[in-house]
């Protein structure tokens, strides 16, 4: 009978050990995707024509944010531009077909081309969303930053 029960104590420990270890727990897409930083040092200009204007919730913005799908000469990229609240606010908004230069990072995001812009130059109109070291001219919320000056 001995070893029925050291072996039963084994198997009840065993289950034990198992059921009390920490379960391992989905990793969130932030840390999967460790979220772009703007940087002035990598900045680029990026010429090309709107394919699509949309808004989502963007954990770049970590808001609704404001985005277009553009054709560029090395193809198809995502642009962040900045939080919806924030384009409707100074009443920027772009149309499919519009030509652009956006001063901006190229970036890698969800394993996708992106640009993060800093500046959006469509015609005579220039829009500034960034300042020169990047920081974005919107608040936490995605509304204006104290002091943004109107595009």
């Amino acid at each position: 009978m001995k070893p029925l029960r050291r072996a039963l104590l084994t198997l009840m420990f065993g289950a034990l050990v198992v059921l009390a270890a920490p379960g391992q727990t989905p990793k969130k897409a932030t840390e999967e995707h460790a979220l772009p930083r703007y940087d002035p040092a990598q900045e680029v200009k990026v010429k090309g024509e709107v394919l699509e204007i949309k808004n989502y919730d963007c954990p770049i913005s970590g808001a609704m944010g404001g985005h277009l799908t553009l054709k560029t000469e090395e193809g198809v990229v995502e642009v962040h531009l900045a939080p919806a609240a924030f384009l409707a606010e100074y009443e920027i908004s772009f149309a499919k077909g519009d030509k652009v230069e956006i001063v901006g990072n190229k970036i890698t995001f969800h394993d996708m081309p992106a640009l993060l812009a800093r500046k959006v130059i469509r015609a005579q109109n220039e829009y500034t969303l960034r300042d020169a070291k990047g920081t974005p001219l919107w608040g936490s919320r995605g509304g204006p930053r104290k002091g943004a000056v109107t595009p």
